[in-house]
This record gives C-alpha cells, structure tokens and sequence, in this order.
C-alpha cells in the first residue's frame, strides 16, 4: 500500500458539501470561472460538484457566502463547467463526486480534485479564469481484516519533488457508516521519523473494519493544514 502526498487532501476538506451560509451579501462580479472536469480512467463525471471555495486568511471556508457550486449532469470522462458570477477575491477550485451514491464525500471510491498547476497542491484563483483543467483521483480505503488484538497497517508515503517525509503525522481514520470519524477509538496515527523523499510508517493495533489513510505534515509548524502544507490521502 502506498499513501502520495502528492494527492492533496484533507479531513476538513472531505465533506465539502454545504456552500452556503451566512454572513453580509457578497460583491458579485459579472465574472467567474470556466474549464473542464476529468473523471479518472474508465470513470464518469455525472452528478460531479464543483465548487469555488474562498479562501479566508489562507483557508477555504466553504461557509462563506463567496462559496459558491455548481452541479455537473452531462455524462461522459470529461464535461465542461461554469460558476458564471462569484465574488471578487481568491478561491481554490475542488470537484468532487458521491460515486457511491451513500449522500456523503470523502468514501473510498469517490472522486476528488483540484485544480492545480503543479500537479501536487491546489492553486489559489481569482476571477475572472477560464480554460481551467480539474483532474479528478478515486480516493482509496484500507481494510482491516479480523484479528486477535489488532492488526498493523503499513505502507509507504513519498513527498511532492525535492520535499522531505519528516515529521508527516498519518492517520488510519476508522469509517463508521461509509465516513470517516475522527472522534472513534479505533481511529488512530502515527509519525513518520525518518528523512527523506519516501519513508514508511506503521500504525499499530487497529481494530477490524475500514479506514480512510490520511498523510499531513504541517511545513509552516502554525498547527493548522494551509497551502503549501503536504496533505494526502490512500491511492
């Protein structure tokens, strides 16, 4: 099993569903943003959300009035999307399809993405921007078979280009009713030690069931996960 940092993900991120909220009325602008979704190999984009999340002090509030989504129904590996009018400000751009059809975001086998100019981190936009490419990934899971006392979950991560794995906290998320929950005992982590491109991990003693494999590193040490940060999850 092998957990890429390169795929940029994380927890708060994965239930990005509710866009609206309260708050003072946004300033719309008559511009926005354009471009298309890829689903991954053999997959289909229908019924894929888009969103434009804004982002506040570096992070995206999907509460935020300015958060604004669209629903894609055309079929098909790729379809176009437009968010024709949003506030003006910076955003990042994240598509995301319930492929399981559970009404939750975030399972195993889901679609994820963002758009992104390096292939590894989401980058920040403001409108109006169009042409954009949003590629999405499955999202992976991890089971866990029945065991006496537990059982071990191992694998490997690998840093974006010319990053280090040190000090990256993994967290084997136990799923309860297709989510991830945080909160349960049998959610546990682990840190790596080790320096280095790639590195592995171990987190030990995890009850049977089935997990989401989340991998952070917190780069900037201000105890929260902003861009720029390593985030990823189980491919």
């Amino acid at each position: 099993m092998k957990c890429f940092l390169s795929v940029l993900m994380a927890l708060s991120l994965m239930i990005l569903a509710a866009c609206g909220g309260g708050g003072p009325e946004p300033i719309v602008e008559d511009a926005g943003f354009s471009g298309t979704i890829f689903a991954p190999p053999g997959g289909d984009v229908a019924n894929t959300v888009v969103i434009a999340c804004f982002l506040e002090a570096g992070q995206c509030n999907s509460n935020s009035p300015n958060t604004v989504g669209v629903n894609v129904t055309t079929s098909g590996a790729t379809a176009t999307f437009s968010l024709p009018s949003v506030a003006s400000g910076t955003y990042l751009l994240v598509a995301q399809r319930d492929a399981n059809g559970n009404g939750a975001y975030g399972d195993p086998g889901d679609y994820l993405g963002f758009y992104t100019l390096d292939g590894q981190s989401p980058a920040p936009l403001a409108p109006p921007s169009d042409g954009l490419d949003v590629r999405m990934s499955i999202l992976g899971g991890a089971p866990v078979p029945p065991g006496g006392g537990g059982s071990d979950l191992s694998g490997t991560i690998t840093a974006p280009p010319g990053g280090d794995v040190a000090q990256t906290n993994v967290v084997a998320c136990f799923l309860e009713a297709g989510q991830c929950n945080v909160q349960s005992p049998n959610t546990k982590g682990a840190v790596v030690g080790t320096s280095g491109a790639t590195g592995s991990f171990t987190v030990p003693d995890l009850a049977a069931g089935q997990y989401i494999v989340v991998a952070a590193k917190d780069l900037d040490a201000n105890n929260q996960l902003t861009p720029g940060d390593y985030r990823g999850v189980l491919r």
